[in-house]
């Protein structure tokens, strides 16, 4: 009987350890699996600076079929008081997001209305594009920085009302979730 239950559990640890070196067999498949897709999708997008899929689909950008797919959800966020909207580092219709007039003003501000203010991804602007709708440049000011916007309206490219305008949907947010409510502290980071 003791040599019976010992050949069982033996049986039993053997078929265990089995099933587990099986069980991590098919965890490092579904392991590399995922790290393939994860290092093909890199290739494709970094490789392709992310031209190949947008240019595929650069023909729908500003159709009536993008605009009546695509839009809902912009308006609903706009209905909902969204504050700030950021514009992506892509290319629609040949023309770099952040300095899009297209999709910034016409069809972001005019269209479907949006009174907040248009905030560029990180290093996504590339140019003053304060005309083009661009609010803030993020995350510094390399573009849409004072003496770019100075230069800009005395060459007759920037109008006094475009900065007006801007720096009226920025502070006009600010106003509203309160940022401006509370003093600031100047204490010592530590």
């Amino acid at each position: 009987s003791l040599l019976i239950n010992l050949l069982s559990f033996y049986y039993f640890i053997f078929f265990f350890y089995y099933f587990l070196l099986i069980a991590y067999f098919f965890l490092f498949i579904f392991y590399f699996f995922l790290f393939f897709c994860y290092f093909l999708i890199f290739y494709i997008f970094f490789f392709f600076k992310q031209k190949t899929a947008y240019e595929m689909l650069r023909s729908l950008v500003g159709s009536e079929m993008c605009i009546r797919d695509s839009y809902p959800p912009f308006e609903g966020a706009i209905q909902a008081g969204v504050g700030s909207v950021m514009c992506s580092y892509n290319k629609i219709n040949g023309v770099w997001s952040c300095e899009n007039n297209a999709t910034l003003n016409t069809d972001l501000k005019e269209r479907l209305g949006f009174k907040g203010y248009v905030m560029s991804d990180w290093g996504a602007t590339h140019s003053t594009s304060i005309m083009e709708g661009l609010d803030v440049e993020m995350p510094g000011a390399g573009f849409m920085n004072p003496a770019a916007i100075q230069a800009g309206i005395k060459s007759g490219n920037i109008s006094e009302s475009a900065v007006d305008a801007s720096v009226l949907r920025i502070l006009s947010q600010m106003f509203a979730v309160g940022v401006m409510d509370e003093p600031v502290l100047n204490q010592p980071v530590s």
